[in-house]
């Protein structure tokens, strides 16, 4: 069995821009607390999936079954697709695992329940089903082409047409073990985007907080691995586990080190939250300051999902509803003292 040494680790970076913990910390060391301002959407209650803002300013909210539609003041506009008036009981989504809203306002929804893409007009018409086997995101592109993210591919984006056609795929998987099928289950990504069309992942279960980002047609941006003194202890512990199970072999089974990735559509900034933990980084993928999510009684806020708008966040949960957080300006890192009044 292969060993590595912390030093190693940048390595798994080698073509790209690796971002150390030397490099980062001193500009990263002050901790703010962001509080939940209001709850939005307060009718929905379990199981949000995700949020997105429509290029027709409307707020797109994915369930496990549905996409629910929303206009700014929060009144419900209805869901796609579309119940039939005959059949209020037929079936939607089989299990929506992640969705995207493309600038031209099409719906794209990773089904994983049907190992398929399904993209959807403004008005709810099914245009398109493209087999995507296990898909675990998706985002849209130009041109209508889309990119996936699978829990079973040789590569970790594949990006497709609208007619089903696989037009390019890209990506290395991580290779930290033996074990073909750990280093598929280390590569599981959550996807997001930017106006510009980049391509960002951050990998739900590898040891060290990780996002990479690449541009629509595969060429490597950057990579940025947190292995700091405060991440070191938990990643160190997913090392040896993952040890310990090859070792024995059997299923690998490891908590989630990241739970959401949100990235500003023009500045290109990236938002990772790591438990109660939001971790903010500049366009080049550098750490600039991290925040603690927490409720309004001072209870922990875990997103699964990351909405970056101009003045707010919106963060969601599977089981506490969706939020509104205030969006920090500047950075207290880097402001004067008698600028540090926010």
């Amino acid at each position: 069995m292969r060993t590595r040494s912390n030093a190693c680790l940048l390595l798994i970076a080698a073509p790209l821009f690796a971002v150390a913990a030397g490099a980062v910390r001193p500009q990263a060391q002050i901790e703010l607390t962001l509080e939940a301002k209001k709850r939005l959407f307060p009718s929905l209650a379990l199981g949000v999936r995700g949020t997105k803002l429509g290029p027709d300013g409307r707020y797109y909210i994915l369930t496990a079954h549905s996409v629910l539609v929303f206009d700014a003041a929060g009144a419900n506009l209805g869901e796609i697709p579309p119940r039939s008036p005959k059949d209020k009981n037929a079936a939607g989504l089989n299990y929506g695992e992640a969705f995207d809203v493309g600038s031209d306002g099409r719906i794209y929804v990773a089904d994983r329940g049907a190992n398929a893409i399904r993209v959807f007009s403004p008005a709810g018409e099914l245009l398109a089903s493209v087999t995507a086997p296990a898909p675990t995101g998706v985002v849209a592109l130009a041109g209508g082409e889309f990119a996936v993210t699978s829990s079973t591919g040789d590569h970790l984006v594949s990006v497709y047409d609208m007619k089903g056609t696989q037009l390019r795929t890209f990506g290395d998987l991580v290779d930290l073990t033996d074990t073909p099928e750990y280093n598929r289950y280390l590569s599981v990504a959550r996807l997001a985007t930017d106006n510009a069309a980049n391509i960002y992942l951050a990998f739900t279960f590898f040891p060290e907080p990780t996002v990479r980002k690449y541009d629509r047609f595969g060429y490597a941006a950057y990579e940025s691995l947190l292995n700091t003194l405060e991440f070191a202890p938990s990643a160190q512990a997913a090392r040896r586990e993952i040890k310990r199970v090859e070792a024995k072999g059997g299923p690998l089974q490891l908590k989630e080190r990241l739970s959401a990735i949100g990235v500003d559509p023009e500045a290109q900034t990236v938002w990772l939250a790591i438990g109660d933990e939001l971790l903010r980084f500049d366009r080049e993928g550098k750490l600039v300051m991290q925040y603690t999510l927490t409720m309004q009684d001072g209870s922990r806020f875990k997103p699964n999902y990351i909405l970056v708008e101009h003045t707010r966040l919106i963060l969601s949960t599977d089981s506490q509803g969706i939020y509104e957080f205030s969006r920090p300006v500047k950075d207290p890192a880097l402001l004067a003292p008698a600028e540090k009044n926010f």
